[in-house]
């Protein structure tokens, strides 16, 4: 093996294996989108994704490391929040 193979081999990611339902479920609630809505990007429908969940079909290598890479990189880059989703309100002072 040469040297340029080597370097090639060793720059390869690791293989993983394809998405469990569990994480994929885990993926769809670190980028806030619905079942549908990751049918619609993957041009799959949303019984196929529901029975991906339920562990009755199994994502490709391709679309697990897709999810994989947006879900590491939202994770990595969360939204800037504008202020607090809940403000509580102002208790009054009791004489």
């Amino acid at each position: 093996m040469t040297d340029n193979q080597k370097e090639r081999v060793q720059n390869e990611p690791e293989k993983q294996e394809p998405l469990s339902g569990y994480k994929l479920g885990r993926c769809l609630m670190t980028l806030g989108i619905s079942e549908r809505e990751l049918g619609r990007r993957l041009g799959r429908s949303q019984t196929n994704i529901r029975k991906i969940m339920d562990g009755r079909a199994e994502l490709t290598q391709a679309e697990s490391d897709w999810l994989r890479k947006v879900t590491d990189f939202m994770r990595a880059n969360p939204p800037p929040r504008q202020k607090a989703l809940f403000v509580p309100p102002k208790q009054k002072k009791q004489p």
